[in-house]
């Protein structure tokens, strides 16, 4: 996808951080722009910024790791602007902790914001680009834990990784069907966005008493959280690095520091793999 004026972004996670940034860089192209987010208050203020600059601005409060909320939002979307060219399915959450400390309800969240929105997305907005016959593009933002392994990390890395493979399968098989539709995954280190206060965010179906959560061992796991993402790059660039990337076609979409801190533990990732070593904690810390 190269042409940009004129054509319609639906941007996930739109009012602050990544989505937020995309949102603003989709102005400047001159799209109509779409903006979901579950925070009805945050979603407003970005609403207003976003407006002031580009009256073709529709904002929709939804959450969703829930199928029909994502089909509403895309039928808002047809039924305003009639087309959908860019999709961008960016809501994410993150936190960290063993397997043998949080509770379920932890990963199945995860699982259903970070996975299932994207394929909740992908499977209403293919047919309609599909149907339009122009090229179009998805943008699936997954992260670098997408492609390695640490510790501490185990829901976050699974639901990233499944991302990569989701986005790289569907491309494939968007390729076998001779379709105009493009496919990105961005995978970025650690950022300074607002994926740290996720936890505002949660809906009450996954809320629960829990011993866990007044654990000395989950407030270290916050404070950790909160380290990674307030001391991570500016997020100021993001948004042009990633255009500029899908109008080049790339697939994987990095930035020149995730490259520089990551790309060792990339590389002795997939040696283990080709070399049948196994993971070893020690390698990476």
């Amino acid at each position: 996808m190269t042409e940009f004026e004129n054509k319609t972004a639906l941007i996930t996670g739109a009012a602050s951080g990544f989505g937020y940034e995309f949102a603003k860089e989709c102005t400047k192209r001159g799209m109509n722009t779409v903006l979901v987010d579950i925070d009805k208050k945050r979603l407003s203020e970005a609403d207003k910024a976003i407006s002031a600059h580009n009256p073709n601005t529709l904002t929709v409060c939804a959450d969703v790791s829930i199928y029909e909320e994502v089909q509403r939002a895309i039928k808002m979307t047809l039924d305003r602007y009639k087309t959908l060219d860019l999709l961008i399915n960016n809501a994410g959450v993150y936190f960290v902790g063993n397997i043998w400390d949080m509770p379920l309800r932890d990963y199945r969240w995860m699982l259903d914001v970070n996975v299932l929105s994207i394929v909740y997305g992908m499977k209403e907005a293919i047919p309609v680009m599909m149907r339009q016959g122009t090229p179009c593009h998805i943008l699936n933002t997954a992260s670098i834990a997408g492609c390695i392994a640490a510790k501490g990390m185990s829901a976050y890395h699974m639901t990233k990784h499944a991302v990569v493979a989701l986005s790289e399968s569907v491309l494939l098989d968007l390729q076998k069907a001779k379709a105009h539709i493009g496919i990105s995954v961005f995978c970025p280190g650690f950022v300074k966005t607002d994926l740290h206060n996720c936890e505002r965010h949660r809906p009450e179906r996954y809320k629960a008493e829990d011993p866990y959560y007044d654990s000395a061992i989950y407030q270290k796991n916050v404070a950790l959280v909160d380290q990674f993402i307030t001391t991570g790059e500016p997020v100021d660039p993001i948004a042009q690095i990633v255009f500029q990337a899908i109008e080049e076609k790339r697939f994987y979409i990095k930035t020149e520091a995730t490259d520089k801190m990551y790309g060792p533990w990339l590389k002795k990732r997939f040696d283990n793999i080709v070399n049948n070593d196994n993971p070893d904690v020690s390698h990476l810390y």
